[in-house]
Parts: structure tokens; C-alpha cells; sequence
């Protein structure tokens, strides 16, 4: 049974957004990935890239290990975190995964480049990132959200899936309830 809302997709594809929203409504707790990380490192992204993409993404498989044995949880997933195949095998079997697709020419209105390791080198980078990644989005996904226009939209045809799944909504409240009962 599923019992984790994983986002994924493109830096700048709304999963962090999504993921607050989510949060407050389902009124359960979200956690970005890269802020996971830098808790637990106690270094900004930018300084665990300073040791190379290799290194950054060993750190992150570990992140992955430890979130994938949470539940009630909504992540928002680094944009790389498909690179790694075994990154999304910890979340397979309790884990409802999505894909928050978004234009690339929306992206780069809304993010910072400078501020990514990856993406310092521009737009060709993201076009190129996402032309790498696009498949393995698809692949290791549940279903594909497309973001555009109003996320208040995007935020609803996510509700409806996650209705539609087994109703994680229910399993979110019942598993709350019962944790209130125990405190």
C-alpha cells in the first residue's frame, strides 16, 4: 500500500511548491530533498558539488535510503534523483511516484540558473538535462503531471490521483489519527 507521495521532474517544475501545498492540505509533512540533504551534511548543495556530481549523488542515494523507510510524507526529489536507478527502487513498493512535467521555456522564466550547480551554464544545459532525463522521468513514474498555467490546476489533478490510488488521502488522516491516539 502506498503511503508516500514522491515528486519528481525538472529543477524548477513546481515540486517544492506542490509539495508545501500538498502538505497543508493533506496535513501531513513535506520535505524537499536538497533541504533533507543539507540538514544532514550540515553543507549547502552548492559545497557537497564542490567534491563532484559523483560525490553529491552518493550523498543523495543516501538521503534516498533513509526517506524511502518514512511514510505519511510528501517529497519534493532533486531534478537528478532518476540518474541513479536504485534511488527510486527504495520507493517502488510504498511510494506513489510523479512526474511534474513542465515547458522548459516555463522553467526558465521562474528559476535562478546561477543558483544550480548544474544548470550554471545556462539554458543549453537544462535543454540538454532534460532531453537526458525526460525518459527516465517517464520510466520511473506512476503517472505524468503536466504543469502549466495555474498551478491551483496542477495541485487538483494530483489530489484526484492520489483519490483515485487507493486513497492515500484516507490512509494520510487514519494513519494521523492513530499516531494522536498513541502521543
Amino acid at each position: 500500500m502506498k503511503n508516500k507521495v514522491l515528486l519528481i521532474g525538472m529543477p524548477g517544475s513546481g515540486k517544492t511548491t506542490l509539495s508545501r501545498m500538498l502538505s497543508k492540505i493533506l496535513q501531513v509533512p513535506y520535505i524537499d530533498m536538497d533541504d533533507f540533504i543539507e540538514s544532514q551534511t550540515g553543507k549547502e548543495i552548492s559545497q557537497i558539488f564542490q567534491n563532484g556530481e559523483h560525490y553529491f549523488r552518493y550523498v543523495e542515494t543516501q538521503a534516498c535510503n533513509v526517506l524511502a523507510k518514512k511514510k505519511d510524507l510528501i517529497i519534493a526529489a532533486g531534478g537528478g534523483i532518476v540518474k541513479k536507478p536504485v534511488n527510486l527502487k527504495y520507493f517502488e513498493q510504498d511510494t506513489l511516484i510523479l512526474f511534474i512535467k513542465r515547458p522548459i521555456e516555463e522553467i526558465i522564466k521562474d528559476i535562478d540558473l546561477s543558483t544550480r550547480p548544474l544548470l550554471k551554464s545556462g539554458m543549453h544545459k537544462l535543454e540538454l538535462l532534460y532531453k537526458e532525463r525526460y525518459s527516465l522521468y517517464k520510466k520511473f513514474s506512476d503517472y505524468t503531471i503536466e504543469n502549466v498555467g495555474d498551478i491551483n490546476k496542477t495541485l487538483e489533478e494530483i489530489l484526484k490521483i492520489m483519490k483515485d490510488e487507493k486513497d492515500i488521502i484516507d490512509l494520510f488522516k487514519e494513519n494521523k489519527k492513530r499516531s494522536e491516539i498513541y502521543e
